[in-house]
């Protein structure tokens, strides 16, 4: 069988499946990317590059955000037709296609493979509500998502929120697939505070508190009073705020040039930390606080679990398949700053109490979401798929 892999880099969202399948020699695998893979290449997996021209400013004419979204996607549509039309015309023509490209290089996959069986991956794309300019973009971007559904043969979203912004029609191919860790990656190790700390002398235990800030709701006022809270209330405790893009850094850059330096030489603000700083991070972190319910950060989330770091957010019923308080994570109040600060800080004085949960955490993630373990399930509902898609058509 022929694969092709299409993502914005190597290997992405794809993880090992892509040498996985190549692995076998009855098949033949080509991985398309914006940035393909440098020096080496992985052995069996031929690397192509998609090279578009993003010039906003060439591709839209129209003044209406909407439609102005919509012309840029068609255009670098247009552009990722000719790179596959050169792929088939140069003799690989897949049977199997697996797409996660969302924002429009794949809407005129079918055009170019009208016989492939297509799978999509939807990215995760979520829309701000900034402003009425961002819900357009947003909207947008969801119905290029439903056009692309609806090419497809097979459809993955990450979670059952976003399955639910598709048309019920569509629900039949529309599957969740589950987030994986790469749990050799993402194992325990000793703690290094002194990486992100070197001014500090550390004599004797200290805790450290790490803050998800990169959900809208990193800067509220609660959130602040937990991390003030800690600072003031616990001299040995050391805070570590994880920063997106946006201006929250900006703003808490500020904060900590106006605290007292006893305060502010604990306090850690992290963006762009590559892999290996970021695993340093979370081993070396006691707990790991995720401030909002709604759409947390999942990946960051397992990954935390991975590392045996105690993870601490409000819990919503529908995340307890998963999550299950007190046995491989600890909830806490909503929207309170002086209740989450209290149960922070009862969780740091009975440390030791939760080494349990600690290791259950890392066990639920071995057992359900390690990258061995997801990609050979996944592996085998595609082929499942396959199979019983061309007996249909046979």
């Amino acid at each position: 069988m022929r694969f092709l892999f299409c993502n914005d880099n190597y290997p992405g969202r794809f993880g090992s499946m892509p040498s996985r399948l190549a692995s076998d020699p009855a098949n033949k695998v080509m991985f398309l990317s914006f940035r393909p893979r440098q020096g080496e290449t992985s052995k069996g997996v031929i690397h192509a590059r998609l090279n578009l021209n993003r010039d906003r400013g060439r591709m839209v004419q129209s003044r209406d955000v909407f439609l102005a979204e919509w012309e840029k996607m068609f255009h670098l549509g247009k552009q990722a037709l000719q790179t596959f039309i050169h792929i088939r015309d140069s003799g690989f023509i897949p049977d199997v296609i697996l797409v996660s490209f969302f924002d429009g290089p794949a809407l005129f996959l079918r055009h170019a493979f009208p016989d492939a069986f297509i799978v999509s991956y939807f990215n995760g794309f979520r829309g701000k509500k900034d402003s009425p300019e961002d819900i357009l973009k947003f909207q947008a971007v969801m119905d290029l998502q439903r056009s692309l559904a609806a090419q497809s043969d097979l459809y993955f979203v990450r979670s059952e929120a976003q399955k639910s912004c598709f048309p019920s029609l569509l629900q039949p191919i529309i599957h969740v697939w589950l987030v994986y860790v790469d749990t050799e990656f993402f194992s325990p190790r000793p703690r290094e505070l002194s990486y992100f700390f070197p001014s500090l002398h550390f004599e004797g235990e200290k805790e450290l508190v790490t803050i998800h800030m990169k959900g809208g709701g990193g800067s509220s006022r609660q959130v602040t009073q937990v991390i003030l809270g800690l600072l003031i209330q616990r001299p040995g405790c050391l805070v570590a705020l994880t920063f997106g893009k946006g201006a929250a850094k900006a703003q808490w850059e500020g904060i900590c040039s106006a605290l007292p330096a006893e305060l502010r030489e604990r306090l850690f603000l992290a963006e762009g930390l590559d892999s290996i700083a970021y695993h340093k991070l979370l081993c070396s972190t006691t707990i790991h606080m995720f401030p909002e319910p709604i759409h947390p950060p999942l990946q960051e989330m397992l990954e935390s679990m991975s590392c045996e770091t105690l993870l601490m957010m409000p819990l919503e019923a529908k995340e307890s398949g998963l999550l299950r308080d007190g046995e491989n994570m600890i909830s806490m109040p909503e929207g309170d700053g002086e209740a989450q600060l209290k149960k922070i800080c009862h969780v740091l004085d009975h440390a030791k109490d939760f080494e349990i949960v600690r290791r259950n955490a890392r066990r639920t993630i071995e057992k359900n979401h390690s990258e061995s373990v997801v990609f050979d399930r996944h592996i085998d509902i595609l082929m499942n798929a396959y199979a019983a898609h061309h007996e249909e058509h046979d």
